[in-house]
């Protein structure tokens, strides 16, 4: 239907449906306005949810970054030793070849230490006799003697010792690093997986506001219309209302008319009932004297 011919429709109808109708848009203009404040609170509370959530994002990135730099100083000092570990074999190297002496003494401590191993292991799992037992002992702590001199000799006079030392001293620096690199890193993946938990929150409630916000986009076209509508409808309402009135004059005159007859007639009567001197009533009296208030 055109909007000439739906104006047209219009016009023909009553002050009453016209009205009914008025009311109809003006409750479905309300009822949008009412959605559409709804949609505003919903988008200004996600607006602080957003806030919030970026904050902590922000604050778990900061803690995960400060982290790493101590993890990329881990790695550094790591590469630093495992260099420095490597020039100490280097080193140790050298001196072995140069050195058979100091080098055959490190090779016995080496040997030692393998049988002392072998036979601790051996009271631990043999069926032994007491006395094999006490031999056995009494190895032990024989090779415990010469490794003992070995050693001292070696730590006063052999620098391949004192190397020794220092590969053993750098791998415990060395496996202390690595212990915390390994919390570290766990402790930067936790932050890491709790920021971008937060930021797929966040990026979920964007997808949600976008909807929200075609939805307030929409409610409020639907508000604007119903309310033109409405405007329309009392518009139309007071054009038909003149009509109305002059029909409802018009019926008062011919009422009045009929009125007026009606009173010609109770009057007649009563003057005639005045002529034969019969008794008038009340009301007929009452016309009586009116007339005759009017004619004086």
């Amino acid at each position: 239907m055109s909007r000439n011919n739906s104006r047209r429709q219009s016009q023909q109808l009553s002050f009453g449906e016209i009205q009914s109708q008025a009311d109809d848009y003006k409750r479905l203009r309300d009822e949008h306005n009412i959605k559409t404040k709804e949609l505003f609170k919903y988008l200004n509370s996600t607006n602080k949810e957003i806030e919030q959530y970026r904050k902590e994002a922000k604050d778990l990135r900061k803690n995960r970054d400060e982290i790493n730099q101590k993890i990329k100083e881990k790695k550094k000092k790591k590469y630093e030793l495992i260099d420095k570990i490597k020039e100490y074999k280097n080193k140790r190297n050298n001196l072995k070849s140069k050195d058979k002496a100091n080098g055959k003494n490190y090779s016995l401590i080496k040997k030692y230490e393998a049988e002392t191993e072998r036979l601790e292991r051996s009271i631990e799992t043999d069926q032994l006799t007491i006395k094999e037992e006490n031999r056995i002992i009494e190895r032990i702590t024989e090779l415990a003697e010469k490794r003992k001199e070995l050693l001292k000799y070696m730590e006063e006079n052999d620098e391949l010792f004192q190397i020794e030392k220092d590969i053993e001293s750098i791998g415990i620096e060395l496996d202390n690093i690595k212990e915390n690199f390994n919390v570290l890193s766990k402790e930067s993946q936790e932050y890491h997986e709790k920021m971008v938990t937060l930021y797929k929150e966040i990026d979920y409630i964007n997808d949600q506001r976008k909807i929200k916000e075609e939805e307030l986009i929409i409610n409020k076209v639907k508000a604007d219309e119903y309310h033109e509508l409405f405007i329309k409808m009392l518009n139309q309402k007071k054009r038909v209302r003149k009509p109305k009135k002059h029909y409802a004059y018009k019926k008062q005159m011919e009422r009045k008319t009929i009125e007026d007859e009606i009173i010609k007639k109770n009057l007649a009567a009563a003057i005639e009932k005045q002529k034969k001197g019969q008794r008038l009533n009340m009301f007929e009296a009452r016309l009586l004297l009116e007339k005759g208030t009017k004619e004086e």
